[in-house]
Protein backbone atom coordinates (compact mmCIF):
# COMPACT_ATOMS: atom_id res chain seq x y z
CA UNK A 1 0.00 0.00 0.00
CA UNK A 2 1.22 3.68 -0.85
CA UNK A 3 1.03 6.81 0.54
CA UNK A 4 -1.49 8.24 -1.05
CA UNK A 5 -3.32 5.10 -0.31
CA UNK A 6 -3.34 5.64 3.39
CA UNK A 7 -3.82 9.18 3.19
CA UNK A 8 -6.93 7.87 1.13
CA UNK A 9 -5.87 10.28 -1.66
CA UNK A 10 -4.80 9.59 -5.44
CA UNK A 11 -1.68 10.79 -7.22
CA UNK A 12 -3.09 13.65 -8.28
CA UNK A 13 -4.26 14.86 -5.44
CA UNK A 14 -0.94 14.05 -3.80
CA UNK A 15 0.75 16.27 -6.15
CA UNK A 16 -2.22 18.99 -6.16
CA UNK A 17 -1.21 19.39 -2.54
CA UNK A 18 2.55 19.05 -3.15
CA UNK A 19 2.34 21.86 -5.40
CA UNK A 20 0.12 24.44 -3.74
CA UNK A 21 2.45 23.54 -0.56
CA UNK A 22 5.54 24.43 -2.90
CA UNK A 23 3.77 27.52 -4.27
CA UNK A 24 3.11 28.65 -0.28
CA UNK A 25 6.59 28.50 0.57
CA UNK A 26 7.88 30.23 -2.15
CA UNK A 27 5.41 33.43 -1.00
CA UNK A 28 7.54 33.25 2.40
CA UNK A 29 8.97 36.58 2.94
CA UNK A 30 12.45 34.69 3.45
CA UNK A 31 12.23 32.22 0.53
CA UNK A 32 11.73 35.33 -1.64
CA UNK A 33 14.58 37.10 -0.12
CA UNK A 34 16.67 33.95 -0.83
CA UNK A 35 15.56 34.33 -4.58
CA UNK A 36 16.65 37.69 -4.76
CA UNK A 37 19.81 37.11 -3.12
CA UNK A 38 20.89 34.31 -6.04
CA UNK A 39 19.62 36.05 -9.09
CA UNK A 40 21.67 39.70 -7.44
CA UNK A 41 25.14 37.06 -7.26
CA UNK A 42 24.04 35.39 -10.99
CA UNK A 43 22.91 38.96 -12.52
CA UNK A 44 25.96 40.53 -14.81
CA UNK A 45 27.81 43.46 -13.36
CA UNK A 46 25.60 46.64 -13.91
CA UNK A 47 22.78 45.25 -15.38
CA UNK A 48 20.54 46.24 -12.82
CA UNK A 49 19.82 49.74 -11.36
CA UNK A 50 20.98 50.22 -7.36
CA UNK A 51 19.68 52.66 -5.18
CA UNK A 52 23.39 53.81 -4.41
CA UNK A 53 23.37 55.16 -7.66
CA UNK A 54 21.60 58.19 -6.86
CA UNK A 55 24.17 58.88 -4.31
CA UNK A 56 25.53 61.61 -6.72
CA UNK A 57 22.02 63.23 -7.35
CA UNK A 58 21.97 63.39 -3.37
CA UNK A 59 25.57 65.19 -3.17
CA UNK A 60 24.39 67.49 -5.80
CA UNK A 61 20.95 68.45 -3.94
CA UNK A 62 22.80 68.96 -1.49
CA UNK A 63 25.43 71.67 -2.88
CA UNK A 64 22.30 73.77 -3.59
CA UNK A 65 21.74 74.12 -0.14
CA UNK A 66 24.61 73.44 1.48
CA UNK A 67 26.38 76.74 1.60
CA UNK A 68 30.04 76.94 3.28
CA UNK A 69 28.76 80.70 4.22
CA UNK A 70 25.90 80.03 6.10
CA UNK A 71 25.69 79.54 9.81
CA UNK A 72 25.61 76.09 11.19
CA UNK A 73 21.84 76.28 12.18
CA UNK A 74 20.91 76.70 8.86
CA UNK A 75 23.10 74.08 7.44
CA UNK A 76 21.28 71.94 10.02
CA UNK A 77 18.31 73.16 9.12
CA UNK A 78 18.46 72.64 5.22
CA UNK A 79 19.99 69.17 5.76
CA UNK A 80 16.76 67.89 8.00
CA UNK A 81 14.34 69.49 5.18
CA UNK A 82 15.96 67.85 2.65
CA UNK A 83 16.45 64.33 3.99
CA UNK A 84 12.33 65.17 4.69
CA UNK A 85 11.90 65.57 1.07
CA UNK A 86 13.48 62.48 0.01
CA UNK A 87 11.73 60.46 2.72
CA UNK A 88 8.50 61.87 1.84
CA UNK A 89 9.06 61.36 -2.57
CA UNK A 90 10.40 57.98 -1.55
CA UNK A 91 7.31 56.77 0.67
CA UNK A 92 5.27 58.65 -2.00
CA UNK A 93 6.92 56.06 -5.03
CA UNK A 94 6.67 53.07 -2.96
CA UNK A 95 3.22 53.51 -2.36
CA UNK A 96 2.18 54.17 -6.01
CA UNK A 97 4.52 51.42 -7.44
CA UNK A 98 2.76 48.73 -4.93
CA UNK A 99 -0.76 50.11 -5.64
CA UNK A 100 -0.06 50.10 -9.46
CA UNK A 101 1.82 46.91 -9.59
CA UNK A 102 -1.10 45.47 -7.15
CA UNK A 103 1.45 42.20 -6.76
CA UNK A 104 3.35 42.02 -3.36
CA UNK A 105 5.54 39.58 -3.84
CA UNK A 106 6.62 40.31 -7.37
CA UNK A 107 7.00 43.72 -5.86
CA UNK A 108 9.66 42.72 -3.20
CA UNK A 109 11.24 40.66 -5.48
CA UNK A 110 12.01 43.12 -7.61
CA UNK A 111 12.42 45.78 -5.43
CA UNK A 112 15.20 43.75 -3.40
CA UNK A 113 17.12 43.69 -6.34
CA UNK A 114 17.45 47.43 -6.70
CA UNK A 115 18.25 47.06 -3.00
CA UNK A 116 20.91 44.55 -2.32
CA UNK A 117 24.74 44.88 -2.93
CA UNK A 118 27.06 41.73 -2.48
CA UNK A 119 28.05 40.75 -6.05
CA UNK A 120 29.54 44.67 -6.88
CA UNK A 121 30.61 45.73 -3.30
CA UNK A 122 32.57 42.16 -2.92
CA UNK A 123 34.20 42.42 -6.76
CA UNK A 124 35.60 46.10 -5.62
CA UNK A 125 37.08 44.37 -2.40
CA UNK A 126 38.31 41.71 -4.73
CA UNK A 127 40.21 44.16 -7.23
CA UNK A 128 41.94 45.60 -4.15
CA UNK A 129 43.04 42.24 -2.79
CA UNK A 130 44.39 41.56 -6.35
CA UNK A 131 46.26 44.71 -6.49
CA UNK A 132 47.75 43.96 -3.45
CA UNK A 133 48.91 40.36 -4.34
CA UNK A 134 50.19 41.63 -7.25
CA UNK A 135 52.94 44.24 -5.25
CA UNK A 136 51.40 47.24 -7.44
CA UNK A 137 50.85 49.18 -4.30
CA UNK A 138 49.59 52.28 -6.96
CA UNK A 139 47.12 50.25 -8.65
CA UNK A 140 45.42 49.21 -4.95
CA UNK A 141 45.48 52.55 -4.11
CA UNK A 142 43.33 53.48 -7.09
CA UNK A 143 40.81 50.90 -6.88
CA UNK A 144 40.63 51.38 -3.00
CA UNK A 145 39.79 55.20 -3.47
CA UNK A 146 36.16 55.06 -4.72
CA UNK A 147 35.53 52.94 -1.58
CA UNK A 148 36.48 55.08 1.15
CA UNK A 149 36.81 59.08 2.40
CA UNK A 150 40.25 58.75 3.90
CA UNK A 151 43.36 60.22 1.76
CA UNK A 152 44.52 56.71 0.14
CA UNK A 153 48.05 58.46 -1.56
CA UNK A 154 49.64 58.16 1.50
CA UNK A 155 48.99 54.57 2.45
CA UNK A 156 51.14 51.25 3.00
CA UNK A 157 50.21 48.17 1.93
CA UNK A 158 49.52 47.33 5.20
CA UNK A 159 47.08 50.30 5.36
CA UNK A 160 45.18 50.05 2.18
CA UNK A 161 44.38 46.16 3.63
CA UNK A 162 43.01 47.64 6.81
CA UNK A 163 40.72 50.40 4.71
CA UNK A 164 39.61 48.00 2.21
CA UNK A 165 39.01 45.28 5.02
CA UNK A 166 36.69 48.14 6.83
CA UNK A 167 35.14 49.45 3.95
CA UNK A 168 34.39 45.29 2.84
CA UNK A 169 33.25 45.05 6.62
CA UNK A 170 30.93 48.17 6.74
CA UNK A 171 29.79 48.20 3.16
CA UNK A 172 28.60 44.73 3.16
CA UNK A 173 26.95 44.77 6.67
CA UNK A 174 25.09 48.36 5.39
CA UNK A 175 24.41 47.33 2.08
CA UNK A 176 23.25 43.60 2.17
CA UNK A 177 22.97 42.08 5.99
CA UNK A 178 21.63 44.88 7.48
CA UNK A 179 18.95 45.14 4.01
CA UNK A 180 18.03 41.49 4.47
CA UNK A 181 17.44 41.63 8.15
CA UNK A 182 15.17 44.87 8.07
CA UNK A 183 13.12 42.72 5.14
CA UNK A 184 13.00 39.49 7.41
CA UNK A 185 11.39 42.10 10.40
CA UNK A 186 9.30 44.84 8.11
CA UNK A 187 9.04 43.81 4.80
CA UNK A 188 9.67 45.61 2.08
CA UNK A 189 9.48 48.59 3.71
CA UNK A 190 11.55 48.70 6.17
CA UNK A 191 14.99 47.18 3.77
CA UNK A 192 13.71 50.10 1.53
CA UNK A 193 14.25 53.00 4.07
CA UNK A 194 17.27 51.23 5.40
CA UNK A 195 18.64 51.16 2.11
CA UNK A 196 17.18 55.04 1.60
CA UNK A 197 19.26 56.15 5.04
CA UNK A 198 22.37 54.16 4.32
CA UNK A 199 22.38 56.23 0.70
CA UNK A 200 21.52 59.49 2.60
CA UNK A 201 24.14 59.22 5.26
CA UNK A 202 26.60 58.33 2.51
CA UNK A 203 25.65 61.23 0.33
CA UNK A 204 26.07 64.00 3.25
CA UNK A 205 29.10 62.30 5.41
CA UNK A 206 29.56 64.05 8.78
CA UNK A 207 33.46 62.32 8.48
CA UNK A 208 33.64 65.95 6.08
CA UNK A 209 33.71 69.13 8.29
CA UNK A 210 31.04 70.32 5.28
CA UNK A 211 28.53 68.03 6.03
CA UNK A 212 28.61 67.76 9.71
CA UNK A 213 25.84 69.91 10.96
CA UNK A 214 23.87 69.39 7.31
CA UNK A 215 24.28 65.38 7.70
CA UNK A 216 23.29 64.87 10.98
CA UNK A 217 19.63 63.58 10.73
CA UNK A 218 21.13 60.87 8.59
CA UNK A 219 24.25 60.13 10.39
CA UNK A 220 21.50 59.71 13.37
CA UNK A 221 18.68 58.13 11.67
CA UNK A 222 21.42 55.27 10.03
CA UNK A 223 22.74 55.07 13.50
CA UNK A 224 19.36 53.87 14.41
CA UNK A 225 18.21 51.59 12.32
CA UNK A 226 21.45 49.67 12.29
CA UNK A 227 20.92 48.87 15.68
CA UNK A 228 19.09 45.81 15.26
CA UNK A 229 20.77 44.48 12.47
CA UNK A 230 24.13 45.09 14.32
CA UNK A 231 22.75 43.22 17.27
CA UNK A 232 21.95 39.85 14.58
CA UNK A 233 25.11 40.12 13.39
CA UNK A 234 26.39 39.73 16.63
CA UNK A 235 24.29 36.97 17.20
CA UNK A 236 26.16 35.22 14.11
CA UNK A 237 29.59 36.04 15.06
CA UNK A 238 29.33 34.67 18.58
CA UNK A 239 28.52 31.20 17.05
CA UNK A 240 32.38 30.47 17.42
CA UNK A 241 34.34 28.99 20.01
CA UNK A 242 34.79 32.61 21.86
CA UNK A 243 31.61 34.15 21.78
CA UNK A 244 32.27 35.97 25.26
CA UNK A 245 35.68 37.42 23.70
CA UNK A 246 33.54 38.27 20.45
CA UNK A 247 31.09 40.22 22.88
CA UNK A 248 34.04 42.19 24.16
CA UNK A 249 35.19 42.70 21.51
CA UNK A 250 31.86 44.54 19.99
CA UNK A 251 31.66 46.45 23.15
CA UNK A 252 35.10 47.59 23.26
CA UNK A 253 34.22 49.08 19.52
CA UNK A 254 30.69 50.57 20.87
CA UNK A 255 32.16 52.39 23.82
CA UNK A 256 35.42 54.23 21.61
CA UNK A 257 34.49 54.35 17.86
CA UNK A 258 33.18 57.74 16.79
CA UNK A 259 30.17 56.27 15.14
CA UNK A 260 29.22 53.57 18.07
CA UNK A 261 27.18 50.62 16.00
CA UNK A 262 29.94 50.57 13.52
CA UNK A 263 32.53 50.35 16.19
CA UNK A 264 30.52 47.38 17.64
CA UNK A 265 30.76 45.74 14.07
CA UNK A 266 34.14 46.05 13.40
CA UNK A 267 35.49 45.08 16.22
CA UNK A 268 33.54 41.90 16.63
CA UNK A 269 34.63 41.05 12.79
CA UNK A 270 38.15 42.21 13.42
CA UNK A 271 38.23 40.13 16.44
CA UNK A 272 36.91 37.49 14.42
CA UNK A 273 39.29 37.54 11.80
CA UNK A 274 42.18 38.31 14.04
CA UNK A 275 43.14 41.61 12.77
CA UNK A 276 43.62 44.62 14.08
CA UNK A 277 41.06 47.63 12.66
CA UNK A 278 40.91 51.65 13.30
CA UNK A 279 43.85 53.54 14.09
CA UNK A 280 44.62 56.88 12.51
CA UNK A 281 43.55 58.30 8.79
CA UNK A 282 43.09 61.28 7.07
CA UNK A 283 39.73 62.57 6.39
CA UNK A 284 40.29 66.22 3.78
CA UNK A 285 43.72 66.81 4.54
CA UNK A 286 42.79 66.41 9.13
CA UNK A 287 44.36 63.18 10.21
CA UNK A 288 41.89 61.58 12.65
CA UNK A 289 43.05 59.18 15.28
CA UNK A 290 40.65 56.35 15.89
CA UNK A 291 40.88 53.50 18.74
CA UNK A 292 42.22 50.45 17.58
CA UNK A 293 39.35 47.53 17.64
CA UNK A 294 39.60 43.98 16.64
CA UNK A 295 42.78 41.55 16.87
CA UNK A 296 46.24 42.18 17.10
CA UNK A 297 47.55 41.42 13.43
CA UNK A 298 47.90 43.32 10.68
CA UNK A 299 45.51 42.92 7.71
CA UNK A 300 46.81 41.42 4.45
CA UNK A 301 45.54 40.99 1.19
CA UNK A 302 44.29 37.85 1.82
CA UNK A 303 42.67 39.21 4.75
CA UNK A 304 40.04 41.30 2.27
CA UNK A 305 38.78 38.03 0.66
CA UNK A 306 38.39 36.82 4.35
CA UNK A 307 36.20 39.68 5.36
CA UNK A 308 33.90 39.51 2.38
CA UNK A 309 33.15 35.19 3.25
CA UNK A 310 33.00 35.92 7.10
CA UNK A 311 30.05 38.52 6.36
CA UNK A 312 28.58 36.39 3.41
CA UNK A 313 28.23 33.87 5.73
CA UNK A 314 26.66 35.13 8.28
CA UNK A 315 24.23 36.73 6.09
CA UNK A 316 23.12 33.49 4.35
CA UNK A 317 23.27 32.50 7.57
CA UNK A 318 20.55 34.60 8.68
CA UNK A 319 18.69 33.59 5.81
CA UNK A 320 18.45 29.62 6.33
CA UNK A 321 17.44 30.39 9.91
CA UNK A 322 14.96 32.02 9.11
CA UNK A 323 13.52 29.91 6.26
CA UNK A 324 13.66 26.81 8.80
CA UNK A 325 12.00 29.02 11.33
CA UNK A 326 9.31 30.07 9.03
CA UNK A 327 8.87 26.89 7.03
CA UNK A 328 9.44 23.78 9.91
CA UNK A 329 8.68 25.69 13.10
CA UNK A 330 6.12 28.14 12.48
CA UNK A 331 4.64 26.09 9.86
CA UNK A 332 3.93 29.34 7.69
CA UNK A 333 4.46 27.06 4.32
CA UNK A 334 1.37 25.32 5.27
CA UNK A 335 -1.28 25.26 1.96
CA UNK A 336 -3.83 27.78 1.86
CA UNK A 337 -6.39 29.88 -0.38
CA UNK A 338 -3.81 32.19 -2.78
CA UNK A 339 -3.29 35.50 -1.13
CA UNK A 340 -3.87 39.02 -3.05
CA UNK A 341 -0.52 39.91 -4.33
CA UNK A 342 1.39 36.11 -4.19
CA UNK A 343 3.17 34.43 -6.53
CA UNK A 344 0.47 31.91 -6.94
CA UNK A 345 -2.47 34.11 -7.85
CA UNK A 346 -0.02 35.61 -10.44
CA UNK A 347 0.62 31.89 -11.53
Amino acid sequence: MNLGQLLGLDAGDLLARAGERLWSILDLPPVILLIAVIIELLLPKGSVFRLSMLIPLFRHLSIKVNKSRDKEAHRLFAGVLLSLLIYAFALSMLVIFRYVASFDSLVSLLLLLFLLELRSTAAQGRAVANCLASGDLMAAREALAPLVLRSVNELSAIGVAKAACESMCLRLFTSWFAIMAWFLVAGIEGSFFMALTCALAQSFNAKLPSYQAFGSLARRAEEALLMLPALILMICLMLSLAPLRTAQAALWGWERYAAPVSGMVLGAVGYRLGIALGGPRIYAGEKIRYHRLGGRRQPTAEDIGRTIVLLRRCGLGLLCAAIILEVFVLGAGDAVAPAPGTFREII
